[in-house]
């Protein structure tokens, strides 16, 4: 092989490992503030103080697609039931009129793609903390999509779809939620 056979084989093989690394790259976990909704419109308010507890959620490793933690998505969901004014305050005491326990229950993702399609399913349950009774209980399914030319990297599209999915699971349960007589 000639010198310049060498150096375009050089500069080709750092240019495939830069897209490789592009399209495959580190898993980064769902953010809170990509999961929160902030334009809801709720049908009415609820003048009751609330405890937020989510189950199920999970860490992203270093080798996984993007997860999401049961943490990040509390937190999400405290902000939009603040944003939404949905309740009129959020107890984390656990000294709340109610008590609303999301289940995260499936995350279902794409392991390749040009567009990015996430289905997320969760259990919500509203539990009258007075008398220990469920008021309400529903499995909220949500998808999203991020296309192509949303992100270049794969894994950062499907962090996108699932802060997606997840963010139409929160809207759903808002605006569901916000129906009750309470």
């Amino acid at each position: 092989m000639n010198y310049m056979t060498q150096i375009r084989a050089a500069v080709s093989l750092i240019f495939l490992s830069l897209v490789f690394n592009q399209l495959a790259g580190c898993a980064s976990a769902a953010k809170t503030t990509a999961m929160s909704v902030e334009d809801i419109a709720v049908q009415k308010t609820h003048p009751h103080s609330v405890e937020i507890k989510v189950s199920g959620g999970q860490d992203t490793g270093a080798l996984d697609s993007p997860q999401i933690s049961s943490e990040a998505f509390a937190d999400a969901l405290a902000e939009s039931i603040k944003t939404s004014k949905l309740f009129a305050e959020i107890n984390r005491t656990g000294n709340a009129d109610y008590l609303l326990h999301v289940t995260l229950l499936d995350l279902d993702q794409p392991v390749f793609g040009a567009s990015m399609l996430v289905h997320m399913e969760a259990a919500w349950v509203l539990i009258d903390r007075g008398n220990n009774e469920t008021i309400w209980k529903k499995a909220i399914k949500s998808k999203y999509t991020a296309g192509a030319f949303d992100a270049f990297g794969a894994v950062t599209r499907i962090r996108l779809a699932t802060e997606g999915a997840a963010r139409n699971n929160i809207r759903q349960g808002i605006d569901l939620i916000s129906d009750l007589e309470l």
